[in-house]
């Protein structure tokens, strides 16, 4: 039989980026924080569509970083358009910043440019997969976006965030009255086994209220896990070489 050629699209095929693998921002979220910035105009006394396109151009060059020159025009030709109300503006510009994450980003550039912006406005990074809040003696982990990280990935960040962790609960003067570590997030739901393997208690799904008031964006389940500290620093505090 005489020998396939394969045509020269099909060979490249494997080469070309992915778009949008994984869903990073649903147009439901630039629509909440196109809202948020509205109602900031509000607070701040001043002109709402000119206060929401600049808080816009600051918030979507840093998630489109890289692609300015096709972003900028984009939002100059949005703000001059009329719109016949501010939902009318909400809805068409929050489709339009999706559309324009979607054909020119892949999810793990996405995904990689959100953390980053994220991690530019959080207090208490750990790394680049963890943050911590307190609460009393509670110190509660949060997981930065991560769904586009292999599990080799997210198991190393995880594990070097739990020693930078550790050191910090032994050293740091402001959180030596923390008595249990707290994991809430989509991560304890999604492997419990891995969990109890890191030597955390799995506590189950949080509570509708939780859901409603710190995870109403959240499609996944969302479970908590807890440790004791002295157990977590047992584990995780790095042994002192000689």
């Amino acid at each position: 039989m005489p020998e396939k050629t394969i045509p020269e699209e099909a060979k490249n095929f494997r080469d070309r980026p992915k778009r949008q693998e994984v869903e990073i921002i649903p147009v439901t979220i630039w629509e909440r924080d196109i809202k948020n910035m509205l109602n900031g105009a509000d607070e701040q006394g001043e002109e709402s569509k000119p206060f929401m396109f600049k808080s816009l151009r600051e918030l979507s060059t840093a998630i489109y970083m890289g692609k300015e020159k096709e972003l900028l025009p984009l939002l100059s030709e949005l703000e001059s358009r009329d719109y016949k109300s501010q939902q009318e503006m909400v809805i068409a510009v929050a489709a339009e910043m999706y559309k324009f994450g979607q054909n020119n980003l892949t999810s793990r550039e996405l995904e990689h440019n959100v953390r980053q912006y994220v991690i530019s406005k959080t207090e208490h990074v750990i790394n680049e997969m963890l943050h911590y809040g307190t609460y009393k003696d509670e110190l509660y982990l949060h997981v930065f976006p991560v769904s586009t990280l292999s599990d080799g990935e997210k198991l190393k960040l995880l594990r070097n965030g739990f020693k930078q962790l550790a050191t910090q609960l032994k050293t740091s003067e402001s959180l030596k009255e923390i008595k249990t570590v707290i994991g809430t997030s989509w991560i304890v739901a999604q492997s419990p086994g891995l969990m109890q393997k890191l030597g955390f208690t799995n506590d189950g799904e949080i509570s509708k209220e939780e859901y409603e008031k710190f995870f109403a964006y959240e499609t996944r389940k969302v479970s908590k896990a807890h440790i004791d500290k002295n157990k977590f620093l047992e584990l995780y505090l790095p042994k002192e070489t000689d």
